[in-house]
């Protein structure tokens, strides 16, 4: 398994907004990729977290290289809410325990 983190800047006034994006078009986007296990939205007091679970780096490489995310990027920068910088880290899984969500 693969963890991505994906970390941006963000304007904590629109941190609504923000959420509002990241769980009507970011999480079905998510959803529609072969190979991702899950994701979690992490808001900070000036950074944003989306950490993804994937399959494999394989699985990674397919999204990022889809048009799809490729649209999905563009709408979330085009909103404005966000701040650089944003950086996206793989890591491969170690272990541990998932939590159980609702």
């Amino acid at each position: 398994m693969v963890v991505r983190v994906w970390t941006t800047g963000f304007d904590p006034a629109r941190l609504d907004e923000l959420n509002r994006f990241a769980n009507t078009r970011s999480l079905p986007m998510f959803r529609r990729h072969d190979g991702c296990l899950g994701v979690i939205f992490a808001p900070g007091k000036a950074e944003y977290l989306t950490i993804s679970f994937w399959r494999d780096h394989a699985a990674t490489a397919a999204l990022e290289a889809s048009e799809d995310y490729k649209q999905t990027v563009a709408a979330i920068l085009a909103e404005g809410f966000l701040r650089a910088p944003q950086n996206t880290q793989l890591y491969d899984y170690g272990g541990g325990i998932t939590p159980q969500l609702p």
